[in-house]
């Protein structure tokens, strides 16, 4: 019995046509004698992708998230009235459909430093091959593991996207984190005063990456906690920056 050969793709699409039409990679076109998009005649059956939205940017850093990871059912064909919202110029699209792969949901998970898993540099294509199979199923791992948390992200609809959206979880989930309560908060380093589950006052300066710390350690001889949403340090650095709280772990 042959062994399935399966190829690896990373899909980039914007969240309005990922939440509309999740499990689709598409293109809309002028008719259906129009070019097929690039490496859109390469996807088999069976292949596996990574549907990927187009970044936010927090401090000039892309923000990439993963919506879910999908088996091909079926190769590309020529839909009529794919996109008929009026946000849309053409009347048809290219379309390949995609499965759920057991197990996952279908979310937002932001994934640092996406162009890691490309096989080459992003080069504006809707879809470029995955770097190797144990290169994907490590994103594939990554996204298994925070897409299946039942996390509650009330006030904010979804996941953070900022270093605000860090802060207002921070608050609503103060005691969840080991904290009684916020003595004082604002823009400058540091950027809260929190007191502690001892009854201590502790500092607190917020980030979206935790890679993106560049204060001192330590404010008024205190040590300063740095509160964000994905610690993506570099094992090198770890011992470089200082205490870290990655609230999408704990929560």
């Amino acid at each position: 019995m042959s062994k399935l050969v399966r190829n690896y793709w990373i899909a980039k699409h914007d969240r309005g046509s990922i939440e509309d039409r999740p499990g689709w990679i598409w293109r809309s076109k002028r008719s259906g004698n129009a070019r097929l998009p690039p490496n859109f005649g390469q996807i088999k059956k069976d292949d596996y992708f990574a549907l990927i939205s187009y970044p936010y940017y927090e401090d000039d850093k892309p923000i990439h998230q993963v919506y879910g990871i999908y088996r091909v059912t079926s190769e590309w064909e020529f839909v009529q009235k794919a996109s008929p919202s009026s946000d849309y110029e053409y009347p048809g699209a290219f379309v390949i459909r995609g499965k759920l792969l057991k197990g996952l949901q279908e979310r937002f998970v932001t994934v640092p430093n996406i162009a890691s898993y490309y096989r080459k540099e992003y080069t504006g294509k809707a879809v470029i091959g995955a770097r190797s199979e144990k290169i994907f199923f490590d994103l594939l791992n990554i996204f298994k593991k925070y897409s299946s948390r039942n996390i509650d992200f009330f006030p904010l609809i979804g996941e953070p996207t900022s270093e605000q959206g860090v802060v207002a979880l921070f608050a609503k989930n103060l005691r969840k984190l080991g904290y009684k309560r916020i003595e004082s908060i604002g823009t400058r380093f540091p950027d809260a005063c929190v007191i502690n589950a001892e009854g201590k006052p502790e500092y607190v300066e917020f980030e979206y990456y935790a890679s993106n710390y560049d204060h001192e350690l330590r404010y008024e001889e205190k040590p300063v906690t740095c509160v964000c949403w994905i610690d993506d340090r570099p094992k090198t650095r770890a011992k470089k920056l200082p205490k870290v709280i990655e609230m999408r772990e704990k929560l």
